[in-house]
């Protein structure tokens, strides 16, 4: 069996907030210049969220990224599906991806 000693919390943190996160990120829209804020959440119904506050959203899902990358790799060493060997290995090789 691969995993489960964290009860695979991991995969709860992937598909419940980085990839809500992700799809958060994604559907912001830039606001123009010329478009007064309120007039761009109510009329042209678009994201809230500032540029600066998106910036801060992407760092918090690479950080959210690579606890993921942690907690998978340190379920399955402890579970005995790697080795510490093994372990090192995918660490660096899933760390990169983030």
């Amino acid at each position: 069996m691969s995993g489960g000693h964290f009860n695979y919390v991991q995969d709860r943190i992937k598909n419940e907030v980085f990839d809500k996160l992700a799809e958060e990120i994604a559907l912001n829209k830039v606001q123009p210049s010329w478009v007064d804020r309120e007039q761009w959440i109510d009329e042209y119904n678009r994201s809230r969220w500032k540029p600066e506050t998106i910036r801060e959203f992407r760092k918090g899902l690479k950080k959210i990224k690579e606890a993921y990358v942690y907690i998978q790799r340190i379920d399955w060493l402890i579970s005995g599906d790697d080795g510490e060997e093994t372990f090192q290995e995918r660490l660096k090789e899933d760390l990169k991806k983030c």
